[in-house]
C-alpha cells in the first residue's frame, strides 16, 4: 500500500556492479539500475588498502509531489557520530523512483565497524534505513 509521505528502500553497501546489458528482466530486479546490476555486500569485510572508495545502494520513493527529496548520510563509529554528507537527488524515473549510488572516500575513515545511515526528507516528512559494515586495513 502507499503510505503518505517519502518512502526509502533498505540500504545496501555494494560489493560490486555488474554490467547486465540492455534485456530487459523478465521479473523486476530491484538492484538493477539501467545497464547496471549492484551486488550488495552482505557481511564481507571491506579492505581499506584495496578499496579507494565506500559505496551504498538506495532507492527513494518520492510522495508524488513537484519537490525532489533530500537525503543526508550518516556515519557512526562505536554509537558516535562521526561524519555527515547530504546529496543533491536526480529527479524521479518515469516510474516515480529514484534509485542513488552514494560513494565516499575511503581515506577519511579509520579501520573498525560502522554504522551508515541514510534519511529522506521531502516537505514534513522523513524515512530512514541503516546498514553496518566493517572496514579494515
Amino acid at each position: 500500500d502507499r503510505a503518505e509521505g517519502v518512502r526509502i528502500s533498505d540500504l545496501s553497501v555494494i560489493r560490486t556492479v555488474d554490467q547486465t546489458g540492455d534485456a530487459i528482466d523478465a521479473v523486476e530486479d530491484p538492484f538493477r539500475t539501467g545497464a547496471m546490476r549492484v551486488v550488495p555486500n552482505i557481511d564481507l569485510p571491506i579492505s581499506k588498502g584495496a578499496n579507494a572508495q565506500i559505496s551504498a545502494y538506495l532507492t527513494i520513493y518520492p510522495d508524488g509531489g513537484a519537490r525532489v527529496p533530500s537525503v543526508t548520510f550518516e556515519f557512526k563509529r562505536d554509537g558516535a557520530l562521526i561524519g555527515r554528507s547530504t546529496a543533491e537527488l536526480p529527479p524521479p524515473d518515469d516510474t516515480g523512483r529514484i534509485k542513488y549510488v552514494a560513494s565516499f572516500p575511503t581515506e577519511t575513515f579509520a579501520p573498525g565497524n560502522y554504522e551508515l545511515r541514510a534519511v529522506a526528507t521531502q516537505g514534513t516528512t522523513s524515512a530512514d534505513s541503516r546498514t553496518l559494515f566493517t572496514l579494515i586495513p
